[in-house]
């Protein structure tokens, strides 16, 4: 095959199969068990007791409750996905509303999505370049990555007014350590199985994880495939963590349990593999290398 076919090819696959994942998750977003307090609201929705209904909403035991007063109590910031058949025609209160500089819910997507973005290119670039430097080295530029993308993206949310009040250092913690959670993660793939392991880190973090990550659609209303992975994903875990402890008053265990065993399991596989194996080649190294050999050979 002529070398210039391999990226053609490369990029219809990746393009067709990334557009596929994220229409197919997020095109017709329908509930699945979604918990509601104090009141029926049909197919695709499990009724709950709640004694406070505005507590309950806040801290996203419910999408929303229906008070002593008769009013119903929703959030917002759940977004019109899961608002705009639960408060249509009824006597409302939003309890937990957008941010002034993001009034239509967009902002998270694109926070979650740059993040992403930012992690896995980081980590790709540490791959091909310099997965042969010693892990000490590899481990500050890891550090410094993380530390400088999530103080950039805090101060955007800060500038730009898309979150709550006061929420600079969430911003800033919950996208530095899932950056560097996805970026590591990308090398440790890459140190395990070679190229391979590109591919591999981009179907898991950006074509299964983007669109389950909930930043657009709870992970209550996407089809079975993303709603049942998306929250072991470091990305459903970023766009809940942080939109957990901004907006609402949510536990936020499981996403902290989630990038935790992620970056774990792949610090572990960089120093295991750096230690049993020694160093190995930067992956552009050894790609160079092996085109120089079947110039050779021809």
């Amino acid at each position: 095959m002529p070398r210039p076919a391999i990226p053609v090819l490369a990029g219809l696959f990746i393009g067709v199969l990334f557009t596929l994942a994220n229409v197919w998750a997020l095109h017709d977003p329908e509930p699945h068990g979604v918990p509601v307090g104090n009141f029926e609201a049909g197919p695709g929705y499990t009724t709950v007791r709640v004694d406070d209904a505005e507590q309950a909403v806040r801290s996203r035991e419910v999408f929303a409750a229906r008070g002593a007063d008769g009013r119903l109590y929703f959030a917002g910031a759940n977004g019109q996905t899961v608002n705009r058949e639960l408060v249509r025609g009824q006597a409302v209160t939003d309890v937990v509303p957008l941010a002034d500089g993001d009034p239509h819910g967009l902002s998270m997507p694109q926070l979650v999505l740059g993040t992403l973005l930012g992690g896995f290119v980081a980590g790709v670039l540490m791959a091909q370049l310099a997965l042969g430097d010693p892990l000490w080295q590899r481990w500050l530029a890891y550090g410094a990555f993380a530390v400088g993308l999530g103080l950039l993206i805090a101060i955007v949310v800060s500038v730009l007014d898309v979150l709550p009040p006061g929420s600079c250092w969430l911003a800033w913690v919950w996208c530095g350590a899932t950056a560097m959670t996805i970026s590591v993660a990308v090398g440790a793939l890459a140190r395990a199985v070679g190229q391979v392991g590109i591919p591999l880190a981009m179907l898991a973090f950006l074509i299964l994880g983007n669109p389950s990550s909930g930043a657009q659609a709870p992970a209550e209303y996407l089809p079975w495939l993303f709603r049942t992975v998306g929250p072991y994903l470091p990305p459903n875990a970023l766009a809940s963590g942080l939109t957990g402890t901004t907006y609402f008053d949510a536990s936020v265990l499981r996403p902290v349990l989630v990038l935790g065993t992620w970056f774990g399991l792949a610090a572990l596989t960089l120093s295991l593999l750096d230690r049993m194996r020694g160093s190995r080649r930067a992956l552009a190294y050894d790609a160079a290398s092996a085109a120089d050999e079947r110039e050779d050979r021809t």
